[in-house]
């Protein structure tokens, strides 16, 4: 319930007939429980042995990591009151205080990998190097990103990319970049729906009141709640 409609502790407190510091304390502790019981759902999948052999539809069921979409999301925080955090925190995307987590997503919404919260002055690119992801991304797998991960080839040179083109003074994108950017938002959209399906639990959409560690394990949580939901779906549809 914390998750899903991010209540105060005063109002949990009254809903089970405890007191708000027994709901603090023991909130962290089952937090901290399903962190650790989740953990399975957030990662690669191991590759191949050597003298499997599977045919194509074989291979791509059991390996169906054809591409790693990334992408960033920003949250607002309160506004911090030294004015160091404040520039820190302070996103000229949003004009407000906020803290930035990135997903890695493959090309059926399966969630593989989950960067830990910045704040949300840091750019796309540089949080996601800082975060340690990339060095997990299978060599095989194509790497999707917007053009905020312009210059990505530096960190994943044995990849094959596809990273959107970005126009610039004097330089406007040609017919054909504008194709291509139009074909990858068309597989980018995916990252964006689970985004939004997080975003169900309302600890994600509104403004956080709590610490960055406390966050990345709320956000570790859902994201291993809603991995489960999407390999639920595709187990119907392919039935």
């Amino acid at each position: 319930m914390w998750l899903r409609l991010y209540l105060t502790t005063e109002a949990l407190g009254a809903l089970f007939d405890v007191d708000k510091s027994t709901v603090s304390r023991n909130g962290r502790r089952v937090l901290a429980v399903l962190h650790q019981i989740s953990q399975e759902e957030l990662v690669w999948p191991d590759p191949p042995r050597r003298g499997q052999g599977k045919d194509l539809a074989q291979a791509l069921e059991a390996h169906p990591d054809l591409f790693a979409i990334l992408d960033a999301t920003e949250q607002p925080v309160q506004r911090p009151q030294e004015p160091e955090r404040q520039r820190r925190f302070y996103s000229g995307k949003k004009k407000r205080h906020t803290i930035k987590t990135g997903l890695i997503v493959n090309e059926v919404g399966v969630i593989r990998g989950v960067t830990a919260p910045t704040p949300g002055s840091v750019h796309d690119i540089r949080h996601f190097r800082e975060s340690g992801l990339l060095r997990h991304i299978p060599r095989e797998t194509c790497v999707v990103g917007d053009s905020a991960f312009t210059g990505l080839q530096q960190d994943l040179p044995w990849h094959n990319l596809a990273i959107a083109h970005k126009a610039r003074r004097n330089h406007p994108l040609t017919l054909g970049q504008k194709v291509m950017n139009q074909e990858l938002a068309q597989l980018r959209i995916l990252v964006e729906h689970v985004f939004a399906a997080m975003k169900h639990f309302r600890i994600l959409a509104e403004r956080f009141r709590h610490t960055l560690e406390l966050h990345h394990q709320a956000f570790l949580c859902i994201a291993a709640l809603v991995n489960r939901r999407t390999r639920q779906r595709l187990a119907v549809q392919k039935a």
